[in-house]
C-alpha cells in the first residue's frame, strides 16, 4: 500500500512539474489579454445606474461607461457559472436581467460616434433568452435613427414563426448597404457566448459559442454608418425590448479571428489542465491500486 501511495505522489510531482504545470487561462484573463480590446463591462453591479468599463484607458472610446435606465432592469443576477458549465467563471459573477416588458429598460454607452467609418470591429456578448413567445427582441450594438435600417453593428433575436427563428447580425455600411446574417437557433434559459465580427469593410461574421456560424461579404470596403447610440437591451425607438439576461459585453477595433473567438468559448467551459490532470491522476492511481490489489 505504501508503495502504491509513494508511485502516485512521484507521478503526481513529475506530471505537475510537465504539461500539467501550465494551467489554462479562465475567460475574463483571455479576454482581457487579446489585443484592441476597447471595452469591456462586466456588469457585475449590484446596484445604481452604472455599468463600469474595465478598459477605461484606451485611445478609441476612452472610458465609456455605461448607464441603466428603464424599471425593467434588475442588476446582480448570476451570470454565466460553473454550474452552467462554464468553469471559466466562478459563482461570484454577476449579469443584469432585463424584463423586456415596455418599460423602458436599457443600457445606453456614453460614446459611440468614434465608432462610424471603422472598417474592423468585434462585439461579444453573453446572453440568455427567457421569451419563449412569438417576438422580436434587440438585444443591442450601435445604432441610429433611420426608420429602415436603425442598426448599424447589432444582434437582434428574431421571432420563432419565423422560417429561420434565432439571433441575427447586423453590419451596416456607410454607402447605406447592409450586410445581414442569417439567424442561428438558440436554446432558451441557457447561457451562449454571441460574437460579431467585421473585416476591412467587407466582411462579416457571426460565432454561436465558439463556432463560427454563418458570414456575409460585399465587394468593395467601405465603414461603418454613423451610429447614433451605442445601446443594449432595446431598439433606438424604445420597441423590441429584451427579455432575459446579458453579461460579459466587449468591444474590439478589429476582427477577432475564428481561432481567437474559440480560445475564448474555450476558457469559459474548458477546466484548467492541472485540474484535468489530477483527476486523471486520481483514476489512474485507483486503477492501479484496484489492480494491485487484486494480484
Amino acid at each position: 500500500m505504501k508503495a502504491r501511495v509513494f508511485f502516485c505522489l512521484t507521478v503526481a510531482a513529475l506530471m505537475l512539474a510537465g504539461t500539467c504545470g501550465t494551467v489554462h487561462a479562465d475567460y475574463i484573463s483571455a479576454l482581457t489579454g487579446m489585443s484592441g480590446l476597447t471595452s469591456y463591462w462586466n456588469m457585475n453591479e449590484t446596484g445604481g445606474a452604472t455599468a463600469a468599463d474595465s478598459v477605461p484607458g484606451d485611445a478609441v472610446d476612452g472610458n465609456n461607461v455605461g448607464t441603466y435606465t428603464g424599471t425593467g432592469v434588475t442588476l446582480g443576477v448570476a451570470g454565466p457559472q460553473p454550474g452552467d458549465g462554464f468553469l471559466g467563471f466562478d459563482a461570484t459573477n454577476l449579469a443584469a436581467d432585463f424584463d423586456g416588458a415596455n418599460n423602458n429598460s436599457e443600457l445606453r454607452m456614453a460614446v459611440y460616434g468614434v465608432y462610424g467609418g471603422m472598417t474592423d470591429l468585434s462585439m461579444i456578448v453573453w446572453l440568455r433568452y427567457d421569451d419563449t413567445a412569438l417576438a422580436r427582441r434587440n438585444i443591442g450594438g450601435l445604432q441610429q435613427n433611420a426608420g429602415g435600417g436603425r442598426y448599424v453593428f447589432d444582434a437582434a433575436h428574431y421571432e420563432n414563426n419565423n422560417p429561420t427563428p434565432g439571433i441575427q447580425s447586423f453590419a451596416r455600411r456607410a454607402d447605406d448597404s447592409p450586410l445581414v446574417q442569417t439567424r442561428n437557433p438558440i436554446s432558451f434559459q441557457q447561457w451562449h457566448m454571441w460574437v460579431m465580427t467585421y473585416e476591412n469593410g467587407m466582411v462579416a461574421k457571426s460565432y454561436l459559442d465558439g463556432v463560427e456560424v454563418d458570414g456575409a461579404t460585399a465587394d468593395t470596403s467601405v465603414g461603418l454608418y454613423a451610429p447614433e447610440a451605442l445601446l443594449f437591451g432595446v431598439d433606438i425607438d424604445g420597441s423590441r425590448e429584451w427579455k432575459g439576461q446579458l453579461d460579459e459585453i466587449a468591444i474590439f477595433d478589429r476582427a477577432l479571428s475564428a481561432n481567437e473567438v474559440g480560445t475564448l468559448f474555450n476558457a469559459a467551459v474548458v477546466p484548467e489542465p492541472s485540474t484535468l490532470c489530477l483527476m486523471g491522476l486520481g483514476a489512474f492511481c485507483l486503477l492501479f491500486g484496484i489492480k494491485r490489489h487484486n494480484r
